[in-house]
């Protein structure tokens, strides 16, 4: 008699999955936590969104994040099929942008109109907290990035719209044809910061990192390979404090001088040894709730993007937990 009332359970259970998965009821995990966005976080539509600028060159947003890692970012485009786009972080301004720090690229759905497309960085890459950054998409002939109407330029810019992202603002704005901002979003998450002691970031401990130290604590200049946290900025701790005494000083030079030689350096425990990289925990400043995707994207759905370099599209504005 138990038979028929469990094959009706996983009947029920077989029917909710169809019906998440038609509907939208899941929801998938983006990866880190929600850290800029325009006021209110507005969905990707024409409503929200009236100005498209579609172009041969590259097109520019400014972001400040309030966190000291940057893992992943979306784009609100409108497309009319199927495309693979990159999107780089920059250094520098929207007017006068400097060197790459990171890229990624993603595929869209077929489907034509507007939507959120999700970007993971290769890796979490460190961010000054309150210092700019730059979105960019090279080129954008096929597609167009949306935005606010920073003026009455025509088309669906009838009026200008509120200024949604203070903060920054695009390589368009001082356009006759203006738009106010493009529509993005960013995501905090740990990163991973260089060797213990790898205070130019440049990838290695050595006799350099050790005369950096020595220009910090003279009040010199330091030259770095960026992004790098400055020395004696706190991130997991004192960045360049290499004994763990939580200062800075010549005596870290010293130790890191020691270390290249191949010599015992005496450290405070717990202290990561020298060369080892340091992973910024959750309970660092770049901790948070995870952020939920939208309802848009199902595990039907998301297992087929996923197919697809481990990028996805969401269609809809992500919730916090």
């Amino acid at each position: 008699m138990r038979r028929p009332i469990l094959i009706k359970l996983i009947g029920f259970a077989v029917l909710a999955v169809l019906v998440s998965a038609l509907f939208g009821y899941e929801r998938l995990q983006a990866h880190g936590t929600l850290d800029q966005a325009l006021t209110g976080d507005p969905e990707c539509n024409a409503m929200n969104f009236r100005a498209t600028i579609s172009s041969g060159g590259s097109i520019r947003q400014e972001f400040v994040p309030s966190k000291s890692g940057l893992t992943a970012v979306d784009v609100c485009l409108s497309i009319g099929t199927g495309i693979t786009f990159q999107v780089n972080i920059l250094a520098g301004t929207a007017a006068t942008p400097g060197e790459v720090l990171a890229s990624a690229l993603a595929t869209t759905t077929t489907a034509p109109g507007r939507q959120w497309v999700h970007l993971e960085l290769p890796t979490t890459i460190y961010t000054e907290p309150n210092a700019m950054l730059v979105l960019e998409i090279p080129e954008s002939a096929t597609f167009a990035w949306t935005g606010t109407c920073g003026s009455a330029f025509g088309g669906p810019c009838t009026t200008a719209d509120p200024d949604l992202y203070p903060p920054g603002r695009s390589n368009f704005t001082d356009f006759a044809f203006a738009v106010g901002d493009f529509a993005f979003r960013t995501y905090a998450g740990p990163p991973t910061l260089p060797g213990q002691g790898d205070v130019d970031c440049d990838g290695d401990v050595d006799s350099v990192d050790s005369l950096k130290e020595l220009r910090h604590v003279a009040g010199l200049s330091v030259s770095q390979n960026e992004p790098c946290p400055e020395i004696g900025s706190e991130v997991a701790s004192l960045f360049g404090d290499v004994d763990c005494d939580d200062d800075v000083d010549s005596v870290d030079s010293l130790k890191i001088l020691r270390s290249v030689a191949g010599l015992s350096v005496s450290q405070i425990e717990p202290c990561p040894d020298i060369g080892i990289a340091v992973e910024v925990t959750a309970s660092s400043p770049v901790s948070g709730s995870p952020v939920s995707s939208a309802a848009g994207v199902t595990p039907a759905l998301a297992l087929g993007f996923l197919g697809m370099g481990g990028l996805w599209v969401v269609g809809n504005r992500l919730r916090k937990r």
